[in-house]
């Protein structure tokens, strides 16, 4: 737990808008914390929970990519983390079982009790689930070149979705 609130101290890392990679410290995750590894993906792809839990052995592409399958109507992209290529590599041995075998409100559930979440302006309910995907994509348009490499970074098919995030704000 200390080397997840060490992670989040520099939130938003420098990002390589392009590759989808972020200036990340060297850390390396296995099953044993697969939430801390899951709160990583998620703070440096801005991916949504669901998306990011129903990743399938099938989906890995290699020892460090995997394909998150777009939902709500996004996009489907492909993220590459070599700090979980244990869990990766496990992974391609059952192309059919889930890549994180974290349940969704068992996860939820830890987010709050670490502090994880976040309220968007002019709302009294806080966002667990949506908290990394408002953070990731501030810092993607900071220094994104356009609204357009902003959407498809974090799977939005328009710019216009993107902006909605940015006005919504947290």
């Amino acid at each position: 737990m200390k080397m997840l609130l060490r992670l989040f101290q520099h939130f938003p890392n420098n990002v390589d808008v392009y590759n989808h990679v972020s200036s990340r410290p060297a850390v390396s995750f296995t099953r044993q914390n697969e939430k801390e590894a899951l709160v990583y993906v998620l703070k440096n792809s801005g991916c949504r929970i669901s998306e990011l839990l129903n990743v399938i052995g099938s989906d890995v592409i290699s020892d460090c990519e995997f394909i998150i399958r777009g939902l709500k109507g996004s996009a489907s992209r492909t993220l590459r983390f070599p700090e979980i290529s244990s869990i990766l590599i496990e992974a391609r041995n059952y192309p059919g079982r889930r890549l994180f075998l974290t349940r969704y409100i068992t996860f939820y559930r830890y987010l709050i009790s670490l502090g994880l979440y976040s309220r968007a302006r002019g709302n009294i309910n806080r966002s667990v689930t949506h908290s990394f995907r408002y953070k990731r994509i501030r810092a993607l348009s900071d220094v994104a070149h356009d609204d357009k490499t902003t959407a498809d970074c974090i799977g939005h098919r328009s710019k216009r979705t993107s902006r909605r995030y940015l006005r919504k704000g947290c």
